[in-house]
């Protein structure tokens, strides 16, 4: 153990201390993840590499889906939106990954950093949880959940720890140390238990289609039947939670009852499924109005809430929310350009054949993928992050190169 922490290059710890800095961020300070990302700035500033990405189309619509946003704020005459300096720092995590140039030790170390932040976060939640867990279940019946990181954002802290047992399962499938790799696949199941304790279902999603690409990527040619077989059990895993864990269950009924107004188009306060569902209608109608320029994306704001509190006047402000899809709200605030540049951000990877057919770079981005129909996680500060830092990290695996670089 103390042979794979000691460093042959001192650089090394500049950028896992960017990785503890961003992890930890996530959870307890923006002001730290703002360190962490400054960190890993400086890094790949300073120690930039020859990485080829200024060609490759994927990473060029990285660079367009932040620029749409000032573009056609300007256009409708509005100041620019914060979400465009959020976006700018999607680029960086492939250059940071590019220019750090990981091997299977760093990739290691980092997969330990990563998973004892996220590790003691779910410990901290789970004991918060068993500490009063009537009254905890009892708030998932009201659409709460368990606290989860200093600004209980379960969303975003739930699709970290989805994507963690992704990076669990490829560090294990790497250690020739038989300890580190029971480590990791006790992580691995221990993660999946826990998110299904949390019921964030975003995370849930993810997790899911994680492991289902996963598991037909690496199997499907020789192992068909395991392949069957762990798709049986994700399936499965849903009915036995809703048997056996009281807080999913209570999720589960919580999400029935609110579908019984939002359906019918009545307004129920803290109906936080049917706030999502509304979104989507004022963003279309958004689109549909000015398909061409697009609203802007400071300007949807105001149009947004204009629809809301058309269509119903008690809402309260702080339960109005965008348009809860990346194609709708890009199409809403840009029009049909916004969309278009999106589509070749989401859609690129296909064109690449070493992604296309890489099980840990796919596993990641199809999961990924399949939020942006439902969630806006690149339009905030920790859902760029990690949106950009494990498709950058399954990137650089899906390169091969992190099986020859040597530090």
């Amino acid at each position: 153990m103390l042979k794979l922490i000691t460093s042959a290059n001192p650089r090394n710890y500049w950028a896992y201390t960017a990785i503890l800095c961003l992890f930890a961020g996530l959870i307890f300070s923006r002001s730290l993840y703002s360190v962490g990302l400054l960190l890993m700035a400086f890094y790949w500033f300073l120690h930039e590499n020859k990485t080829g990405l200024w060609r490759n189309v994927w990473f060029v619509s990285m660079l367009a889906f932040a620029a749409i946003v000032p573009l056609f704020d300007v256009i409708n005459g509005t100041s620019i939106d914060g979400s465009f300096f959020i976006k700018l720092s999607l680029p960086l995590f492939p250059l940071f990954f590019f220019s750090w140039r990981p091997g299977n030790k760093e990739i290691t170390i980092m997969a330990m950093i990563i998973l004892m932040v996220l590790g003691l976060t779910a410990l901290h939640a789970v004991i918060t949880y068993m500490a009063d867990s009537e009254a905890a279940n009892i708030a998932y019946g009201q659409a709460r959940v368990m606290q989860v990181g200093l600004y209980h954002d379960h969303i975003r802290i739930s699709v970290a720890m989805a994507l963690s047992i992704v990076l669990a399962i490829y560090a294990a499938g790497k250690q020739t140390n038989n300890t580190l790799s029971f480590i990791f696949w006790v992580y691995g199941v221990l993660m999946i238990l826990f998110l299904h304790v949390l019921m964030a279902r975003t995370g849930l999603v993810v997790l899911y289609i994680s492991l289902a690409v996963l598991v037909m990527g690496l199997m499907w040619q020789n192992h068909k039947k395991w392949v069957i077989t762990t798709w049986a059990v994700l399936v499965v895993l849903p009915f036995a939670a809703y048997q056996l864990l009281p807080s999913f269950k209570q999720r589960i009924d919580y999400a029935r009852y609110d579908y019984s107004y939002y359906s019918k188009m009545e307004y129920r306060t803290g109906s936080s499924d049917g706030f999502r569902f509304y979104s989507w209608m004022s963003g279309w109608d958004a689109f549909a109005n000015q398909p061409i320029t697009g609203v802007g994306y400071k300007g949807l704001h105001h149009v947004n809430k204009e629809w809301f509190v058309k269509h119903f006047p008690a809402i309260q402000a702080e339960e109005i929310i965008q348009p809860s899809s990346e194609f709708l709200l890009n199409a809403a605030a840009a029009g049909v350009v916004g969309l278009l540049v999106f589509m070749v951000f989401a859609l690129a990877p296909w064109w690449d054949g070493r992604l296309r057919l890489h099980p840990i770079f796919m596993a990641v981005y199809c999961a990924l993928a399949a939020t942006w129909l439902f969630e806006i996680l690149p339009e905030n500060q920790y859902g760029i992050f990690i949106t950009g830092f494990f498709l950058s990290w399954a990137w650089w695996v899906a390169d091969g190169k992190e099986e020859i670089t040597q530090h």
